[in-house]
């Protein structure tokens, strides 16, 4: 079955008892598996881990290219303002074929200047900001989306061999075409020669 990785980042072991105002009072727990039965009801596997530590993050965004999964979501926290090291696994992952959504609980552009930025974003295929718990399912029907690597590999030779045939079809018409006007030329040359010889 194909994988999807959740991955969750500092603090966000703490939910449902962090400041329920900002971040509802949905436990990780609980969000994991509304999201892993969605992810089951379109036919995708979930894979959910949560780490305060940065280096563990970047571990699994690696252990996701190397089984060559569908996505990843990802809530990377605070470290979404300041790291440059996820920035980089992300980017390694998109050149894998293995796009991230970027996901925040809370509008981080409502809260506090410094939590305005995201370091990572410029490599996320998409980003969900504000929709609360919500928007990691959101973030699960854009991946679903997404076709997977292989198949986009096989897509594009599929779709090269037709490109081929149709150009060989086009050469093949247009020596044909040129041949019958050929033909037709000297059968009326041949015409007017015997009308003259009479």
């Amino acid at each position: 079955m194909t994988q999807i990785y959740l991955l969750n980042g500092p603090n966000l072991n703490w939910l449902g008892k962090r400041d329920p105002k900002i971040y509802g009072s949905e436990t990780l727990a609980q969000v994991e598996a509304k999201v892993s039965h969605r992810a089951k009801a379109i036919g995708l596997s979930l894979i959910a881990r949560q780490s305060n530590r940065e280096g563990e993050l970047i571990d699994w965004i690696q252990e996701a290219m190397a089984v060559r999964a569908h996505g990843l979501i990802l809530n990377p926290g605070a470290h979404a303002h300041t790291s440059y090291a996820i920035r980089d696994a992300m980017m390694d992952a998109k050149e894998a074929g293995v796009p991230t959504v970027e996901v925040h609980i809370s509008n981080i552009y409502a809260r506090e200047p410094f939590r305005h930025t995201s370091v990572i974003s410029a490599e996320a295929a998409a980003v969900v900001n504000g929709c609360g718990t919500q928007g990691y399912l959101f973030a699960l029907e854009f991946l679903a989306r997404q076709s997977h690597p292989a198949t986009r590999k096989a897509t594009g030779k599929s779709a090269s061999k037709k490109s081929v045939k149709k150009t060989a079809k086009k050469k093949t018409a247009k020596k044909a075409t040129k041949k019958a006007a050929k033909k037709s030329a000297r059968k009326k040359s041949a015409k007017k020669t015997t009308r003259k010889q009479r």
